[in-house]
């Protein structure tokens, strides 16, 4: 009975593995993208159901910066849950109902799952959250909503609830909103963001690079 394998027995069977190897990793980076996409289409669900029960603690009305305390920079978008970052002292009043505690150094249902946060952009260095409202204190036309009075945004008022973003990708934002490639993430490839609706639906988005949503799908961020 033989008992050893020959030089090309062997070089055979590493050739074998090799193929398989490169027919089966595509796959498996592909499924984990799929279940990191999951699982920050889960998170962004939850904040976005932390975002409801602020409404209706708050009669109806969106936060604003004004509910951010200790903010350094007013003029930002807003990540409205989420624990620690350079801005690790600023009141953010989504996470009272995410379970936060004064003890956490961050909090996971704020973050998606691939998050480069060993490199983060600037507001991921401040916010510590992937996921932001559909707010920012230079702009009036948004959830936040922020007038020289201060006012700020109800449910009721929104026109167009089943279009008009609530909560999205960080990454999504900048690069959607504002055209600001420098500011953006692509956490899931092929340019894909999750986003929340003022009617709580969510949506998995793809957006160009250059700005801007594809021709088919009828999204704002402005309540007009």
């Amino acid at each position: 009975m033989r008992k050893n394998f020959t030089l090309i027995e062997l070089l055979v069977v590493v050739a074998i593995i090799g193929i398989l190897m490169s027919i089966l990793l595509p796959s498996l980076q592909k499924s984990r993208r799929a279940a990191s996409l999951a699982v920050c289409v889960s998170n962004i669900r939850q904040v976005n159901t932390a975002n409801q029960m602020f409404l209706t603690d708050s009669g109806g009305f969106y936060p604003n910066k004004n509910d951010v305390k200790n903010i350094a920079e007013p003029n930002v978008g807003y990540q409205y849950a989420g624990v620690g970052g350079s801005e690790s002292n600023v009141v953010r009043p989504l996470n009272q109902y995410l379970g936060a505690t004064s003890n956490m150094t961050d909090l996971k249902v704020a973050q998606c799952p691939s998050e480069d946060f060993a490199n983060p952009v600037s507001y991921i260095t401040k916010w510590n959250s992937s996921y932001m409202g559909n707010a920012r204190g230079d702009d009036n036309n948004d959830l936040d909503g922020v007038t020289a009075d201060g006012d700020k945004v109800s449910q009721a008022s929104i026109i167009r609830p089943s279009r008009m973003v609530a909560i999205t990708g960080s990454g999504g934002y900048h690069w959607a909103r504002w055209g600001e490639t420098q500011w953006s993430r692509d956490n899931h490839g092929d340019q894909k963001f999750p986003l929340t609706f003022v009617d709580g639906h969510a949506r998995i988005v793809k957006i160009f690079q250059s700005k801007g949503f594809t021709s088919t799908d009828d999204i704002t961020f402005n309540n007009n």
